[in-house]
């Protein structure tokens, strides 16, 4: 996996452009079992004047994701909310971190904040369930089955009942 230069490694998305989208410049396992993500609001998330909601949202998937890593477990989004609170200007650079608060078997319940780096001003916070894969493969090949075959129904105009399922 590339990295864009500061050690963080790119997504495969980001991978091919050598350039991560959501402007990280550090995403990392604290020793205190957080994470700790630095990120430069890049002009690609404008909204209109300042971050799109889409943007914040994304930077809080990766970073309270990367959470069960801690633990060696690979799991998957199943909710996210988001408080907005104060606009997140384009160009500035946040600190996003993110924490365990709960967890009941398979789920992990885990909450963040986003702030201006070097502040104690809180722009969003963030809470989400996350579950944990046994095996990852599997869910990722059932995934990507399901898709071509919605992919596939949409070409013949079929994809209503595909969807539904």
């Amino acid at each position: 996996m590339a990295d864009c230069g500061r050690g963080v490694a790119l997504c495969e998305t980001c991978t091919p452009k050598a350039a991560c989208k959501l402007g990280v410049s550090d995403l990392r396992l604290t020793p205190e079992g957080t994470v700790l993500g630095r990120f430069v609001v890049p002009d690609d998330a404008r909204g209109h004047v300042v971050a799109h909601g889409g943007w914040v949202a994304w930077v809080f998937d990766e970073a309270l994701g990367l959470l069960p890593h801690r633990d060696d477990e690979w799991a998957v989004t199943t909710s996210l909310s988001i408080r907005y609170i104060r606009p997140v200007p384009i160009g500035a650079v946040i600190e996003v971190r993110s924490w365990l608060d709960d967890s009941d078997g398979d789920l992990r319940m885990l909450r963040g904040a986003m702030r201006l780096a070097g502040t104690d001003t809180v722009l969003a916070a963030a809470s989400g369930r996350w579950l944990v894969l046994h095996d990852p493969d599997r869910h990722y090949d059932r995934a990507r089955d399901w898709a071509r075959e919605v992919i596939a129904e949409q070409a013949t105009g079929g994809a209503q009942a595909v969807v539904a399922r």
